[in-house]
């Protein structure tokens, strides 16, 4: 058995649900009665140094993160998933770590068996670096909530259901060599996604996003998609307690700029405003549609401009700065 044979074996499992081809084949065979309603199919990437460390991430920490991230996108669709498949471009110091690839194949399945999900299949690869994890998931929707909708009214709630800026506060405190409790650790190096837990999001969601950049950037989003002119109350933000302490830079900072909570972001009729569960809060309005996109943050409801400019959380494009809360 080649090394690269042995490798894959460790991703391998006997126990398919009836019908699919999975590991070992050359393409794998899902049964189209399978999948319950439409199919929805999302694709994540994790690059070393780029979106983990392995001076914070354990072999465990980056499968369970990997996993994580990419059924985010599912849930917030309204979906479930099913399947998934994996790709690795893996530095040779990391292929040939048996105890490392031992323990990140174990989490890939202890992960995809949390979520319900199969590991069917993938591809590997070696390279001078960075290592590089790629995971596809294919899940099951009914109704679909999508980013854009033409029922957006004035009036409607924006609502968050998750902690946010964690990640980001845990990750400078991690750079900055500080002791950081497992707990605390968790919320960088093992976020969950939220939108897991979020079964009021095809009730209720007129459209809905999950924060894996930043809060600002998704409130852009469904802003310039929607023509939207919006109001946040950046103080009704769920966050840390160590963050809600100090309302200028230090909120923009990671409130509004930090990335991958998996928190969700969506916006709801302000008649169901009841029917929203325990830990989902409402930041905001709908101020007007038909509007040139624009955001009014607020802070305690009082304008709130941040004085200091901002980078926020993005992954290729050029830097974009937070200058001020009146944009």
């Amino acid at each position: 058995m080649t090394q690269e044979e042995q490798l894959i074996q460790l991703f391998a499992t006997d126990r398919l649900p009836n019908g699919v081809v999975g590991i070992g084949d050359d393409a794998a065979l899902l049964p189209a009665v399978s999948f319950a309603g439409n199919i929805l199919i999302s694709t994540d990437v994790m690059i070393e140094d780029n979106h983990f460390s392995k001076e914070y991430f354990s072999a465990t920490d980056t499968a369970f993160k990997l996993v994580e991230k990419s059924v985010s996108d599912i849930y917030v669709k309204g979906g479930v998933p099913r399947y998934c498949l994996l790709n690795m471009a893996l530095k040779n110091q990391t292929a040939t770590n048996a105890a490392y690839m031992k323990e990140f194949a174990t989490e890939i399945a202890a992960s995809a068996k949390r979520h319900n999900m199969t590991l069917v299949g993938g591809d590997t690869a070696r390279t001078d670096g960075p290592d590089m994890f790629t995971m596809t998931v294919l899940g099951q929707v009914n109704k679909f909530i999508p980013r854009q909708s033409s029922k957006i009214a004035k009036g409607d709630l924006l609502v968050v259901q998750g902690i946010v800026g964690a990640s980001q506060y845990a990750l400078t405190r991690l750079q900055k060599k500080e002791h950081l409790p497992v707990h605390f650790k968790d919320y960088h190096v093992r976020p969950q996604a939220y939108a897991a837990r979020a079964s009021w999001l095809p009730k209720l969601a007129k459209v809905a996003i999950d924060q894996s950049d930043s809060l600002y950037e998704a409130l852009l989003c469904l802003a310039n998609n929607n023509k939207l002119a919006l109001e946040v109350d950046v103080s009704l933000v769920p966050t840390l307690p160590e963050i809600s302490r100090y309302p200028d830079f230090i909120i923009a900072d990671y409130v509004l700029a930090g990335g991958e909570d998996f928190a969700v972001l969506a916006i709801i009729a302000e008649k169901d405003r009841d029917s929203l569960p325990e830990g989902t809060v409402v930041i905001g309005q709908v101020r007007n549609t038909n509007a040139r996109p624009a955001i009014r943050l607020l802070y305690e409801n009082k304008e709130f401009t941040i004085k200091t400019g901002v980078n926020y959380f993005l992954h290729f494009r050029p830097e974009t700065k937070i200058v001020s809360g009146k944009q």
